[in-house]
């Protein structure tokens, strides 16, 4: 092996050994890169999970708004009940019994009307409670929010063909044959 020789080789050594460093520290940017799409995915997946459970919390008073309606509603009732049943008491007669008769017809009124807002405050209870609890799973360890909003999604997607909401049809404004013929971009479909 003559020096000119040894020095070509070790010269392509030195260019082997580039190309590696080279390609490793590609390798370690791409995964740097991929770390930190993977990091905005789910911090994006936080605020799709936080607006599910803020929503659901929202829905959540307002039935426990309409709870206490229909228990407020219920208590008025009941209490009128018991004033026609007390004037009929004090009336005889066929009047006294039909006041009677509105009188117990009244209270029962009431206590459906009760029952009913005590049903509809353990719903409404109970959905701001899992908003909560969304809410609280978007601030979990790095993944769990982007799973939890992948599960919504497509819960969502899978309820929503049924919901009376219209389809929507993007399309280009130029035909696909590339003639000048104009269409509407988005059509919607009920």
């Amino acid at each position: 092996m003559t020096p000119y020789e040894f020095g070509a080789q070790i010269g392509q050594l030195e260019k082997t050994a580039i190309n590696w460093g080279t390609v490793g520290a590609r390798m370690s940017a791409a995964g740097t890169a991929a770390m930190r799409g993977a990091k905005t995915i789910n911090e994006g997946a936080r605020h799709v999970v936080r607006g599910f459970g803020n929503g659901l919390q929202g829905v959540g008073q307002v039935t426990g708004g309409a709870a206490g309606l229909a228990k407020g509603l219920g208590r008025e009732a009941m209490k009128g009940g018991k004033n026609l049943i007390d004037h009929g008491a004090a009336n005889t007669g066929a009047y006294g019994d039909v006041m009677s008769a509105l009188g117990y017809g009244g209270r029962l009124a009431g206590r459906t009307a009760r029952g009913v807002g005590h049903a509809t405050n353990f719903v409404g209870n109970a959905m701001q409670t899992g908003g909560r609890g969304l809410a609280q799973l978007a601030d979990t360890s790095y993944g769990v929010p982007t799973l939890a909003a992948a599960g919504l999604l497509g819960g969502t997607a899978a309820v929503a063909p049924r919901l009376p909401i219209p389809g929507v049809r993007l399309r280009s404004p130029i035909d696909v044959n590339f003639n000048y013929k104009t269409q509407r971009p988005v059509e919607f479909e009920w």
